[in-house]
């Protein structure tokens, strides 16, 4: 096993066995081998579910960052375009895809957002 992995194991052992005792010392009547069994199948299935969603938002926000760095790639060669004098007849056409390019950045964001 990798140390990452390792330590995630490790943690979520930990994680487990917390809220195991928790959760029975303040229910002593229901402490029991089937009882801690079934808590702990709930709670793998909560912690996977946690992981998976972790997982997703991971990549999109990676995905948003991508999205963020070619943004600020092209708003560079498009400033760097509009400097130059022979550029000034682009100016329109330039801004144009900018401000095209800025309204796909914030329906990322506000997507991201959302979910």
């Amino acid at each position: 096993m990798s140390d990452a992995r390792e330590r995630e194991f490790a943690l979520r052992e930990a994680a487990v066995n917390d809220a195991e005792e928790r959760y029975f010392k303040a229910r002593p009547i229901d402490d029991g081998a089937m009882q801690r069994k079934a808590f702990r199948a709930g709670f793998d299935r909560a912690w996977d579910a946690k992981e998976r969603e972790l997982a997703e938002a991971r990549a999109e926000c990676e995905r948003l960052r991508e999205v963020a760095k070619k943004f600020l790639v092209f708003l560079e060669a498009s400033i760097y375009s509009i400097q130059r004098p022979s550029g000034q007849p682009e100016i329109s056409r330039l801004l144009a895809d900018l401000l095209s390019a800025a309204k796909c950045h914030a329906a990322a964001i506000d997507a991201a957002r959302k979910s």
